[in-house]
């Protein structure tokens, strides 16, 4: 790979090169924090910051810390493919379409069981409206093949 004035860049280092245009990197950055956050304030906190405990507490709390320490972990991996956004674009591809599949999940329980409180039904429309549009930006910006290896990128 050659640099825009003529000077050869070894492969090994091209992924420095490949940079994210700054309001897609933030906007990234940002709803990697959402999980990060929550997740947090889950694992801490358990049921006293969610739904009020019952008799079932024991395992709702149980499943509700877990839930978040996985919730977590994918706001970090998000912010983690930050790093090299082209090696990693299937991992933030993946990040994203999981949140877009809890998304879906939630919605799903909706019609189920009924709506959830507010904070619930925003977190649906970041899950089913503001991801989908992060993740199709992404595909526009690295293309559907992003490259996976040094070699790819030649």
């Amino acid at each position: 790979m050659r640099t825009p004035d003529g000077v050869c860049i070894p492969h090994f280092l091209e992924e420095t090169l490949v940079r994210l245009p700054r309001p897609l990197a933030v906007a990234l950055a940002v709803i990697g924090a959402v999980p990060v956050g929550t997740g947090l304030l889950g694992v801490v906190g358990g049921l006293s910051i969610g739904p009020g405990p019952d008799e079932t507490s024991r395992y709702f709390d149980s499943e509700y810390r877990f839930l978040n320490a996985v919730w977590l972990v994918v706001g970090l991996v998000l912010w983690w493919s930050l790093r090299q956004p082209a090696r990693r674009a299937v991992v933030t591809r993946v990040v994203l379409g999981a949140a877009v599949l809890g998304g879906v999940s939630r919605l799903i329980s909706a019609f189920a069981v009924g709506w959830p409180p507010l904070e619930f039904r925003l977190a649906l429309v970041v899950e089913l409206v503001v991801i989908p549009l992060l993740l199709a930006w992404h595909v526009w910006v690295l293309g559907p093949r992003a490259p996976q290896s040094p070699s790819e990128s030649a």
